[in-house]
Parts: C-alpha cells; sequence; structure tokens
C-alpha cells in the first residue's frame, strides 16, 4: 500500500503465555504517499503453566533495534513505546520488502520502479522485531503452544467531538486487518509459524503472499524483475484465531502453526517474534493509516 501516515499498534499478552495477492483488482498497499507507519504502543507477552516462564529479550541484529525495553507484568512482560512503529511492507518476519512506487502510475495501477530490501534503523522502524524465552524450570519437558488468547483488536477511539472519534475509530478497525505475525527460532533459522489473523482474504495458506527475491528473471513483482510471491508453508501457517488447548493435541489433530517450540526440562529456549502490516493483504488500504490497533500474544505449555 503506497503511503506516509502512522497507525498505532499495540501490543498484550495473557499467560497461558501472552505478550503484550498483492494483485491489482484488490488494491493492496496504501496509496496516498511513500511511507505510511504503524506505531507500536503497547504489548503485553504472558504464559500458563506451572513451571513456565517468560521473559523479553532485545534481538541483537541491527534489524531488531526497536522495541529496546520491556517492563514484566504478573505473567510475562509489556511492550510500551510510542517510538515503535511498522509500516506496509511485505516479507516472512526476517526479510522484507518495499516497492518503491513509480509516482507517474495511477494510484490503481501496481508500477513500482524498484523492490528495496528494508531494514530497521535508529530513526527508522519498518516493523517490530522483539525476542521472546521460555523457561522450564520443572523436572519434565513441555511444547510450547500459540493459544485461543491470541488476538489483533482496534484500539477503541477516544475523544470529545463525535465526528472525530468515529473518524478515528474507522481507522482503527481497518488496521487491525492488516497485521501479521511470524515467530522463528532463535537466530531465524527455522520459522516455527506464521499468523495472519484476520481472515478476509481467506484461510488456505495460498491466499496469501509475501515479496521474495527470485532466481527466475522471467518473474516480476510490480513490473519488478527478480521477485515472485510466494505463500507461507501450509505445516507452519495459521489463519483466524487459534483453538483453545487445556491438553495436548492428539497426534496428527495439530493446528499447523499452533506448536511451536519444545522445552526440555530445567532449560530455556530463546525465539523471536515479528509483526508488521503485510502489504500485500486486500485489507492493507490507504483506510488504515492512522489507525491504532492492540496485538496479544497468548502461549500455553503442554
Amino acid at each position: 500500500m503506497k503511503t506516509t501516515n502512522k497507525f498505532v499498534l499495540g501490543l498484550s499478552a495473557i499467560l497461558a503465555v501472552s505478550v503484550g495477492i498483492g494483485v491489482t483488482a484488490t488494491y493492496a498497499w496504501f496509496r496516498i504517499s511513500r511511507a505510511a507507519n504503524v506505531n507500536v504502543t503497547d504489548a503485553t507477552v504472558v504464559g500458563e503453566g506451572s513451571s513456565l516462564t517468560i521473559a523479553y529479550y532485545q534481538l541483537g541484529d541491527e534489524s531488531a533495534l526497536l522495541p529496546t525495553d520491556a517492563t514484566k507484568n504478573k505473567n510475562g512482560f509489556d511492550i510500551s513505546a510510542t517510538t515503535n512503529t511498522i509500516t506496509d511492507i511485505s516479507g516472512d518476519g526476517v526479510n522484507f520488502y518495499k516497492p518503491n512506487w513509480d509516482p507517474n502510475a495511477a494510484e490503481t495501477e501496481d508500477i513500482a520502479l524498484s523492490i528495496d530490501k528494508v531494514a530497521n534503523t535508529k530513526t527508522k522502524s519498518y516493523y517490530i522485531r522483539f525476542g521472546i524465552s521460555f523457561t522450564n524450570s520443572g523436572q519434565s519437558a513441555f511444547d510450547i503452544y500459540f493459544n485461543d488468547g491470541c488476538k489483533v483488536t482496534p484500539v477503541t477511539a477516544e475523544g470529545t467531538d463525535p465526528d472525530e472519534i468515529a473518524a478515528q475509530q474507522a481507522k482503527n478497525n481497518q488496521a487491525a486487518l492488516t497485521t501479521r505475525v511470524a515467530l522463528w527460532n532463535e537466530n531465524h533459522v527455522t520459522c516455527k509459524s506464521v499468523w495472519q489473523p484476520d481472515t478476509t482474504d481467506g484461510t488456505a495458506n495460498t491466499n496469501y503472499n509475501f515479496i521474495a527475491p527470485s532466481t527466475d528473471a522471467t518473474k516480476k513483482v510490480y513490473t519488478v524483475s527478480g521477485y515472485d510471491f510466494s505463500s507461507p508453508d501450509v505445516t507452519y501457517f495459521h489463519a483466524g484465531a487459534f483453538d483453545h488447548l487445556a491438553s495436548a493435541p492428539a497426534s496428527g489433530s495439530e493446528i499447523p502453526g499452533q506448536k511451536l517450540v519444545t522445552v526440555a526440562a530445567n532449560t530455556t529456549v530463546k525465539t523471536e517474534v515479528a509483526i508488521w502490516a503485510e502489504g500485500t493483504l486486500s485489507s492493507t488500504v490507504n483506510s488504515a493509516q492512522g489507525g491504532h490497533i492492540g496485538v496479544t500474544l497468548s502461549f500455553i505449555a503442554l
């Protein structure tokens, strides 16, 4: 989506554990300006399990400069900082790309001059990436799952002018539809889950795309050669709400993307989370700019 304004993204969490196609017809991406941002104002992580402890850690690579800190809560931690922003980009949770749109093209034309790989800097944030560590203080191994508390919700707009409140609420509602979340293992070697909270575009992994480099020179994305649209892997992709879990699912009945990592007794496993506004979604449009949303990542140890 083509743009420059900001929406605010709040992250929240609970303990089970929580953390506080691109096709022309859908008119994805912001179309008003060159750089639309989403601000992450609140994030909470919590977990459920008597021997489970979760904690925030800042990732060491430069692309994960923000957020820089978190505050412990009863069951996990909160991230709260108005400086944390994300913008309409496309990627897999580690590598992200943003079209450099042709300023002479019509709004309905998906024509880019280039596809630029983007990364956070000290002054510019395209996405939110941070670490979550899971510690097992018990005597038996357990598995970590996403639980049904995971959600992306629009913030309730406040103010004194009814028209302004209604306009802001509409932005918040639309912004909540743009978010995608990925969880990788430490050092982002293996993707464990890609979660698409909103299902406007469908529920199958093939309904969703992200931009990736291609070695096939005939492939083009928005008229730029050397790139292609990829779909998240079906083995770890999930669209929509997660099922509530009170016990480990039977073998063969697990929902893709819900089971994350195994934590052995008296050990800690680190993971990396990325949150961004996926530009290829049909919902990532101009009306989402300036919206404020909350994100909850909920985990349970079983």
